[in-house]
């Protein structure tokens, strides 16, 4: 199922916009979320890139995973608002900031992912789907 999902950085200079279906929604407790996101923990809504609209121009960071994988964080560089995370051995696949999202309503996260670096004292949701890393 498409949903139009939209949304946009804090001060605005960063805007995305499209029909798309959610892959997936998950909770990301690996140390480089909590950093990139200040929190305990990110979520990301995983969508097909090419069905995206993106305007502004974020800037990009690049690091590797604990498995070796490139990965791409785009952010505003006005605000430091993090928007979109690309991951190179998923090719296609973009992450949206869930905090970015219009649509809070399409933020039901499925699955936790790198549980062995939660944070002690966050909640977590049992009903999840859960792992200690980031499953294969």
């Amino acid at each position: 199922m498409s949903y139009l999902v939209s949304g946009k950085c804090l001060c605005g200079e960063i805007k995305f916009t499209g029909n798309t279906e959610i892959k997936r929604v998950a909770n990301c407790h690996c140390k480089d979320c909590q950093q990139i996101t200040g929190a305990a923990f990110a979520t990301i809504i995983f969508v097909k890139e090419e069905e995206i609209e993106i305007s502004g121009s974020p800037k990009v960071f690049f690091h590797h995973s604990d498995r070796g994988s490139k990965l791409e964080k785009r952010f505003c560089g006005n605000c430091g608002s993090p928007m979109f995370a690309l991951n190179h051995t998923r090719p296609g696949i973009l992450g949206l900031r869930a905090g970015a999202l219009d649509q809070k309503e399409l933020v039901k996260p499925v699955v936790n992912v790198y549980l062995d670096s939660k944070i002690k004292t966050t909640p977590l949701n049992e009903d999840l789907v859960s792992f200690q890393k980031m499953p294969e």
